[in-house]
C-alpha cells in the first residue's frame, strides 16, 4: 500500500500523482495549501514552468491560486467540512463547481466576480494541475455547465434578484416547516445551487433528480427555443439536497413536476374522485408557473425583511401567501 512518505517529494521531476492515492502527497498539498508562494515549491516541474513562465505570468498565478487557497482553507468548509475533500490536488470537479458559484455570488463580503475573472482562476489551477501531470478537474462537463451558468446570469436581467447563500441559510431556518414553507425552502435552495432561469426550475421534473449520499444532480433542460441544446448537470449541496428531500417526502410527490403549487386542503398532489365518490391522490400535483418563482423570492426577501426588524409583515405568512399573490393575480393555491 503506498503512502505519502513512499511518494514523497524529490527534484527527481516526473509525475507525482499516484492513481493509488487518487491524488499527491500530502507534503506537497500541505505546501501549496499552507499560504506559502507555491510558485517556490519544491518540486522541479513546477520550478521549470515558473522559470519558463513571464513574470505578469507568474505574478497572475500567484494570485489567483491565493484566491482558491483562501476560498479553499475558508468558505468552501462550509459545503466540504471535510478537508480532505477541498484541501487536495487534483482537486476534486465539485469542489470546483462550488469555488465557481461562490466566486461569482460573492462570498465572506467580497464583491461577485466577472465571470471572466473567474475564467483566469480556472486556467490557472489548470496550469497548475499540468504542471503536475495531474487529472484536470476543470475540463470536467459539471465544471463547464458551472461556467455557462455564470456567463449566462451575468446578463440576463430577466432574472429575480437572486439571493446570497447566507441569505438562503437564513430562510431554512426561519421559514415554517409547513408543506408550503418546506416547498419554498427547497426551490429557493436548488434555485440558488443550480443558477437555474425561473422557466428551467418550474419545468424541473423529480426524474431529472440523481441522489447521492448527501447532495445530488440536476438536470436544467434548455428552452423550447433552443431544441438541439443538451441537458446542463447541475451540482445541488446537501443543504438544499435535505431541504429538497424534505419537500418531497412531506408532499408525497414521486413522480411529475418537482415543484408543485399547494392545493386548498394543503395538497401538493392532484386528488381525483373515483367511481363511488372514492377520493384519491395521484403521484404528482400541478406544476408553478415562472411567475410563482418571482412571487416565492419577493415574498423571502420581504421574509428576511422582517426577520432583520426592517419592517413588519403581519399580513404575509408563507402558509398563507394572499397578499403577494392577490397582486400578482396568481391563484391562492400556488
Amino acid at each position: 500500500m503506498p503512502t505519502d512518505q513512499s511518494l514523497a517529494l524529490s527534484d527527481r521531476g516526473g509525475s507525482v500523482y499516484h492513481a493509488a492515492l487518487d491524488r499527491i502527497p500530502g507534503a506537497l498539498a500541505r505546501a501549496l495549501f499552507s499560504g506559502d508562494d507555491w510558485t517556490v515549491a519544491a518540486h522541479s516541474a513546477i520550478a521549470a514552468a515558473i522559470e519558463a513562465a513571464s513574470p505578469n505570468t507568474r505574478t497572475a498565478w500567484r494570485c489567483d491560486w491565493a484566491v482558491f487557497r483562501g476560498w479553499a482553507t475558508g468558505p468552501a468548509a462550509e459545503h466540504y467540512p471535510d478537508e480532505r475533500l477541498r484541501l487536495r490536488l487534483p482537486a476534486l470537479p465539485d469542489v470546483i463547481v462550488a469555488f465557481v458559484r461562490d466566486m461569482r455570488r460573492g462570498v465572506d463580503g467580497a464583491e461577485p466576480r466577472k465571470p471572466a475573472t473567474i475564467q483566469r482562476y480556472l486556467s490557472t489551477l489548470s496550469a497548475l494541475h499540468r504542471m503536475l501531470d495531474l487529472p484536470d478537474p476543470t475540463k470536467a462537463s459539471a465544471v463547464a455547465s458551472a461556467m455557462k451558468a455564470a456567463a449566462r446570469g451575468s446578463g440576463d436581467q430577466r432574472q429575480a434578484a437572486p439571493l446570497r447563500w447566507a441569505q438562503i441559510e437564513t430562510l431554512l431556518e426561519i421559514l415554517p416547516d409547513t408543506l408550503l414553507g418546506l416547498r419554498d425552502k427547497a426551490l429557493l435552495a436548488v434555485g440558488h445551487d443550480t443558477m437555474g432561469r425561473r422557466s428551467e426550475l418550474v419545468a424541473l421534473t423529480v426524474a431529472d433528480v440523481t441522489w447521492r449520499d448527501v447532495d445530488a444532480l440536476i438536470a436544467l433542460h434548455p428552452s423550447k427555443a433552443d431544441a438541439q441544446a443538451k441537458a446542463s448537470h447541475r451540482y445541488v449541496g446537501p443543504r438544499a439536497t435535505a431541504a429538497l428531500r424534505a419537500w418531497l417526502h412531506e408532499s408525497g410527490i414521486t413522480e411529475g413536476p418537482l415543484f408543485t403549487a399547494v392545493q386548498r386542503g394543503n395538497q401538493a398532489r392532484i386528488a381525483i374522485v373515483r367511481r363511488g365518490g372514492r377520493k384519491e391522490l395521484l403521484p404528482y400535483g400541478r406544476a408553478l408557473e415562472p411567475l410563482h418563482v418571482n412571487e416565492i423570492i419577493k415574498h423571502a426577501a420581504a421574509v428576511l425583511a422582517e426577520h432583520a426588524g426592517e419592517i413588519e409583515l403581519s399580513l404575509i405568512h408563507i402558509s398563507e401567501p394572499t397578499r403577494l399573490l392577490r397582486r400578482s393575480r396568481i391563484p391562492s393555491s400556488a
